[in-house]
């Protein structure tokens, strides 16, 4: 895995329990990548960093208000 973006870890920061899982969606050669907060479902990407960096647009704009203490409650 490369480096963490800083949205990456600015999500992170905000939400500890941050997680990313593959919807199973493709576009192109890319596979389309969530963002979780725990389950709450936060964003979605073409790359790690840039549902990340959705993430947070979503979550500075008010437009997510995950619990910030919610862990994922599945693991696979």
């Amino acid at each position: 895995m490369g480096r963490t973006s800083k949205a990456e870890q600015t999500f992170k920061d905000r939400y500890p329990f941050a997680n990313v899982r593959a919807t199973g969606g493709r576009v192109a050669r890319y596979t389309v990548l969530a963002v979780f907060a725990g389950d709450y479902l936060c964003a979605e990407g073409l790359t790690r960093a840039l549902a990340f960096a959705k993430a947070v647009e979503y979550d500075d704009a008010g437009i997510i208000q995950p619990d910030p203490l919610e862990e994922r409650s599945e693991v696979h």
